[in-house]
């Protein structure tokens, strides 16, 4: 079985380990050559930008946001019922996620600390501890908040598919030209010109 694998970061902590894990993962990105993201929490950007500023035109890294201040797209409830601890050492745990209003303020303001301070454009988001389950218990109204991240990332993966059915169609077109001259050329009984179709 074949396919793809995306590798991203959440980068969320604005002490000096970021830091040295940029630098760790920008060298081992490198020397395998494998492209990777990081989804930057605003406030990690503000404290930790000369850090993050390194690494910025690295052909392999694409830059997204992980809200400003960490902020849950949606509440988080655990309660494995089975006795054991999930999160502090409780047996049942609640994060409240931010309101709509929050959420356009938390991920608008990071797209511009992104730009401002980075000079790039964000190219999606993570939502801050994942959603296993999805977003699909949230009003649509959390997609307009995202708009402008899932925007981009939808444009970014239509162009990529627009440029493979592109480079895929002048292949297919090629051939069926580089075919006909061949049969062209063997009914004038020029069959020994072949080594030059192409």
């Amino acid at each position: 079985m074949s396919g793809t694998v995306l590798l991203g970061y959440d980068v969320e902590s604005a002490s000096d380990s970021t830091a040295g894990f940029l630098d760790g993962a920008a060298e081992l990105h490198t020397r395998f050559d494998v492209p990777w993201s990081i989804y930057l929490v605003g406030t990690t950007v503000e404290a930790r930008v000369d850090d993050i500023l390194r690494h910025v035109d690295d052909p392999l890294l694409t830059i997204g946001q992980h809200t400003y201040s960490h902020m849950l797209l949606k509440s988080i409830y655990m309660d494995p019922r089975d006795g054991k601890e999930v999160h502090g050492g409780a047996q049942t745990y609640f994060n409240p996620g931010g309101a709509l209003g929050e959420l356009e303020v938390e991920i608008a303001k990071t797209q511009k600390v992104i730009r401002d301070l980075l000079g790039v454009e964000c190219e999606g988001l993570t939502g801050p501890w994942g959603y296993y389950r999805g977003l699909a218990d949230r009003e649509l109204s959390l997609l307009v908040a995202i708009e402008g991240a899932r925007g981009a990332i939808e444009h970014k993966r239509a162009e990529l598919i627009l440029a493979r059915q592109e480079e895929q169609k002048l292949l297919r077109l090629e051939e069926r030209h580089a075919t006909r001259w061949r049969e062209e050329e063997a009914r004038r009984g020029h069959a020994d010109l072949d080594e030059f179709a192409m």
